[in-house]
């Protein structure tokens, strides 16, 4: 990226850089650190065409949360059996063209939901999403997926009873998890509640872990080593050696693990100023980039920052994006970005680390601004 950067300085921000060899670098550090779970590139992260066709190349599979991934997955030459439709929820239209596609693997947490795949794909595998308490993840992902273990008995038997495989149990112990125990414990309730299915004849086959394995730095955080990696392998692999019944498969979900650290956020400054903010002298910095068109998880990432400046001081900074929206605001009140008091209209910025949902939660024509160009090395 750096080469790239300094062959093609003019060009017009915000943009967006993603790095391919990084991208196979962290894909090949997690295979390695997880050989005995088979990855589920979750697309969310980044579906940009060079990173799925990259990974494809690999062998990855692919968890697609809807149709629209479906389909990109597909017209990329994708496998349809290399797919897992793994939002648990789904429009009817959507289960319908994603079997005749020749997907067959469905996520769910509801009896609603096997009902639609249980008469829209006849057959399936599917997979009952546990909810999890969240606690040692910097975004928990507890509130709005997953049951509670009697229910995923409960809905398990159900989906066996309408003819479906009640083939797994997935679970997400929450985005960016600095504690490879909650793996464990939730690997625990899964080995009890393939116990409690088997004594009724249901016999599930697979484990999904999810993702969250961390990636990068956030606030009041230290940067995470990436060979902590392995260490969360070694955690994962003894709970499901010591848990688990034999001739139990698992996956993985993984997303930003893989392409968070291979991209970059390119902006430039299009105003400085220095006024007072709740009473208080304040210097900001706006840019054409902002929280709607690439950086929108700043409010809780701590992207580390590249500026071209080396003269000044470092001051505290609010940064701003160029929308005509109060919440276009980055590193304000209790969150902190020291820069050069040197910073100057034209200067740029440029946002490492970003290789994971920026692009993703870009806006389309908010305030009329286009997505951010991307360019791929």
């Amino acid at each position: 990226m750096h080469h790239f950067l300094e062959a093609n300085p003019r060009l017009e921000t915000p943009f967006f850089l993603i790095d391919l060899d990084l991208i196979e670098q962290q894909y090949r550090l997690l295979r390695e650190a997880l050989p005995f779970a088979a990855c589920y590139f979750a697309m969310k992260s980044n579906s940009s065409t060079a990173v799925i066709q990259r990974l494809n190349q690999l062998g990855s599979r692919f968890e697609a949360a809807s149709i629209y991934e479906i389909r990109r997955c597909l017209a990329l030459g994708v496998p349809p059996r290399d797919i897992h439709f793994g939002n648990t929820i789904k429009k009817d239209s959507h289960i319908l063209e994603a079997y005749r596609l020749g997907v067959h693997s469905y996520a769910f947490d509801s009896s609603q939901e096997l009902e639609k795949i249980a008469q829209l794909a006849p057959g399936s595998n599917v997979s009952c999403r546990l909810a999890t308490d969240g606690k040692g993840a910097v975004w928990g992902l507890c509130r709005k997926f997953g049951r509670d273990p009697d229910d995923v008995v409960e809905l398990m038997k159900y989906a066996h009873s309408l003819g479906l495989r009640a083939y797994g149990i997935s679970f997400h112990t929450g985005s960016q998890q600095r504690s490879a125990g909650a793996w464990r414990r939730t690997i625990e309730i899964c080995a009890d509640i393939i116990q409690r299915l088997n004594q009724q004849q249901v016999y599930p086959r697979l484990i999904n872990l999810g993702g969250g394995f961390p990636s990068y730095q956030y606030a009041g955080d230290e940067m995470q080593p990436q060979g902590d990696i392995f260490e969360y392998g070694k955690v994962i692999k003894t709970a499901v050696d010591e848990l688990l019944p034999q001739g139990i498969d698992c996956v993985m979900e993984p997303g930003r693990f893989i392409t968070a650290a291979a991209g970059l956020v390119k902006a430039t400054v299009i105003l400085v100023l220095d006024k007072a903010t709740d009473g208080v002298p304040t210097r900001w910095v706006y840019l054409d980039a902002g929280r709607f068109n690439g950086l929108y998880e700043s409010v809780d990432v701590e992207y580390p920052i590249i500026t071209n400046r080396t003269d000044g001081t470092a001051i505290r900074t609010v940064l701003a994006g160029p929308t005509c929206d109060s919440d276009d605001v980055m590193y304000d009140r209790d969150r902190a970005v020291f820069l050069p008091d040197t910073l100057t209209q034209g200067d740029s910025l440029i946002f490492t680390n970003a290789g994971a949902y920026s692009k993703s939660y870009m806006t389309v024509d908010f305030n009329g601004f286009p997505p951010m160009q991307e360019y791929v090395v």
